[in-house]
């Protein structure tokens, strides 16, 4: 909680500016030690945006406590209910308070914990009942990931009891349910049992995309960039087609990414010697969460939980005999979190990612997840595909689901609407300019390394091959390369390029001309999926939300049947529409269709058939 730095930080900065100091230093000539701290450059942070980083770190730390309390919670026989979130905060808020009385005994840090304390809750309130007005439309969202998230609010102890307890229309939604990392959906169940609304959790997206926002300008601000150039290439790396995507769905790529973020900027800001114990707390917690929400995470949450210990190590700091510490309890919490699945599913299923070991499971990725024309291509091709074909839906058995090569940053109307309403596009589903992005991006990667070799560049290149070699390679990890929210890393490239040019210190014309080009497609890329987006959600919400207040307003009581979606009866539930649940594909001549779940059928009870009574 402390916004300034802590003893031992203070230690190693001191030494360093007892450095800087020439023949000419003197104990009487010299400021104090706090006074050159605080007019040190890498000081910026704490100037300008100190304390709104400061609540993002309490805030994130939270969600950490919050998913650490659950599975404790899980291991003590006590499953999610309308307390949890509650008491988890109380206990987080009790925790800081205790720590800064020990430590920090100054009234003004209780203080600015007061403040935070109070603002949570309002922004819980606030946001969850802003989200509980949307709705989940994405298949995946409704197909498997709603309903986990409603079994842990109903009881399911997933350490005890891992088979799940739902009865889904579908085995595979079960299959999933059960196979899959829990971390997100615990956390998404403690909303929805204080909510008592499934869309409310979805808030969890935007919170995590403000937090992943401020670490990222509070890491490239202790870089030495500019504030408005920092605030401009984090909104590039926050603001992707993925977020508008994912924004009101409980999926789970989205989040993953702006985890993604936040270890990123807290391995900068280690290696910068900023709040270094805090950092390696929010590294660890960002590598915990991205290791707990979906399989595909697993090698950057390894990558970069690695990359971050051995910087600390690096850096031989007077509390680096901690460290030996620190990753005990690290190793303690991801088994906390992380038994079920990865020790459930060899135990149960006799492979740690079950089910996506199964032929039928690694059958479908191909299936579904890849144009017919494309379908047997190799990856490198599949690759290309992704990022060069226009946008096509995510349904590869339609006829017109064919990928279709064009000219970079050229789209078509109807390429436009796609992008914006599909969830997982099967090709070109980074944004209809992200092919033009990808060339100039790898055009400025070159440049770069041509512009490197002048000693007035002063970049270190290593970390730049690192991060283009990094973000490519980790797409070729899953089956089908070509689907764009299962290596959103990709977003990162441009990132990459902005960074390297920002730290050039005598930028030339060609440097300054390539950064504001590629900061401008890249803000126009989101710009251009935003705008259709937002007028296609907010006309599908409206639709749902007039057929959901006319089945209730009816008074009437119908009998339901889905063929897929197990969260269709939830929300009839929720907006207080009288059923009853039947197994059975239902005939009627006044049969309703719900909007938002295809295949739920909806007939009155008046109406049935001899046969079906």
């Amino acid at each position: 909680m402390q916004p300034y730095l802590r003893r031992d930080d203070r230690v190693v900065e001191g030494a360093a500016l007892e450095k800087q100091c020439t023949g000419n230093c003197t104990v009487g000539s010299n400021p104090t030690l706090s006074a050159n701290l605080n007019k040190a450059p890498n000081s910026v942070i704490n100037s300008k945006i100190k304390y709104l980083l400061l609540f993002c770190q309490f805030l994130f730390l939270f969600i950490v406590f919050l998913a650490l309390f659950i599975f404790l919670s899980f291991w003590l026989h006590v499953s999610v209910n309308s307390w949890t979130l509650v008491v988890a905060f109380l206990s987080y808020v009790l925790a800081l308070t205790i720590t800064i009385i020990i430590k920090y005994p100054a009234k003004s840090h209780l203080l600015v914990l007061a403040l935070f304390a109070v603002a949570t809750p309002l922004i819980f309130l606030g946001g969850t009942n802003l989200f509980g007005r949307t709705y989940d439309t994405n298949y995946d969202g409704l197909y498997y990931h709603e309903p986990a998230i409603m079994a842990l609010a109903d009881n399911w102890n997933p350490i005890y009891h891992p088979t799940f307890p739902l009865r889904t229309p579908q085995i595979g939604s079960r299959q999933l349910a059960e196979g899959n990392p829990k971390v997100l959906w615990a956390i998404d169940a403690s909303i929805y049992k204080v909510a008592n609304n499934i869309d409310s959790a979805t808030l969890i997206n935007l919170i995590f995309a403000f937090i992943a926002f401020v670490f990222v300008s509070a890491s490239l601000l202790s870089l030495g960039i500019k504030q408005k150039l920092a605030v401009s290439i984090a909104l590039c790396a926050v603001l992707t087609p993925l977020f508008l995507a994912q924004i009101f769905s409980t999926m789970e790529d989205s989040f993953g990414y702006d985890c993604l973020l936040i270890a990123l900027a807290s391995i900068i800001q280690i290696n910068k010697k900023k709040h270094i114990s805090l950092y390696v707390g929010c590294l660890f917690g960002a590598g915990l969460l991205l290791a707990g929400s979906k399989f595909s995470n697993l090698y950057f949450a390894l990558f970069l939980v690695g990359l971050g210990i051995y910087s600390f190590w690096r850096l031989k700091l007077y509390y680096a005999k901690y460290l030996y510490v620190m990753v005990a309890g690290l190793l303690l919490a991801a088994l906390l979190l992380l038994f079920n699945p990865l020790v459930t599913n060899v135990t149960q299923f006799h492979a740690i990612t079950f089910p996506y070991n199964e032929s039928g499971f690694t059958r479908s990725f191909r299936e579904t997840g890849v144009p017919a024309n494309i379908r047997h291509d190799s990856k490198l091709e599949l690759f290309f595909y992704g990022i060069f074909s226009s946008s096509e839906i995510s349904n590869s058995s339609a006829p017109y689901a064919y990928a279709r090569l064009k000219a970079p940053l050229t789209f078509s109307l109807r390429e436009l609407l796609i992008e914006s309403q599909s969830t997982a596009k099967l090709v070109g589903g980074y944004g209809v300019l992200y092919s033009g992005i990808f060339i100039i991006s790898i055009a400025g990667y070159l440049y770069l390394i041509l512009r490197s070799k002048k000693r007035s560049t002063a970049i270190r290149m290593w970390w730049v091959h690192l991060g283009v070699v990094a973000i490519i390679l980790d797409a070729f990890v899953w089956p089908i390369p070509n689907y764009a929210r299962y290596n959103s890393q990709l977003y990162l490239l441009p990132v990459v390029i902005m960074v390297a040019l920002s730290l050039i210190k005598k930028k030339n014309i060609y440097d300054r001309t390539l950064l504001v080009a590629l900061i401008a497609l890249v803000l126009t890329n989101f710009y251009f999926d935003m705008i259709p987006s937002f007028a296609i959600k907010e006309s599908a919400f409206q639709r749902i939300d007039s057929q959901l207040s006319s089945l209730e307003a009816s008074h009437k009581t119908y009998d339901v049947y889905s063929s897929t979606f197990y969260p269709a009866y939830t929300e009839l539930t929720v907006h207080h529409v009288h059923m009853i649940v039947v197994n059975h594909p239902l005939q009627c001549k006044q049969a309703k269709y719900l909007i938002f779940a295809a295949g739920t059928q909806l007939c009155p009870v008046s109406t049935r058939s001899v046969n079906q009574k």
